[in-house]
């Protein structure tokens, strides 16, 4: 039985893959310029589950980069994300 696609998504796809995929250089730290204001040193970080921005405080998961990125809901972004990545 398939689990929930939030779930799913979280566990099958990295998060650092997911944002470089969307267009993110993140370093090997996990770092990269934010996508979501403009500056010029990295201050948003990449972890295992989630990610942060220390600058704008963007603050969440694999759909909620996508949702704030493109601006459209969460399961849409999940779908578009098993889309996109394939999974």
């Amino acid at each position: 039985m398939r689990q929930n696609i939030f779930q799913d998504i979280k566990d099958r796809v990295d998060l650092k893959d997911l944002v470089r995929y969307y267009g993110l250089d993140v370093d090997r730290g996990g770092f990269a310029c934010c996508p979501f204001h403009n500056e010029r040193n990295h201050s948003f970080k990449v972890y295992e589950d989630h990610y942060h921005c220390f600058g704008y405080g963007a603050h969440g998961d694999h759909t909620d980069f996508v949702e704030k990125l493109y601006g459209v809901s969460n399961i849409k972004d999940a779908k578009n994300i098993g889309q996109d990545l394939r999974i």
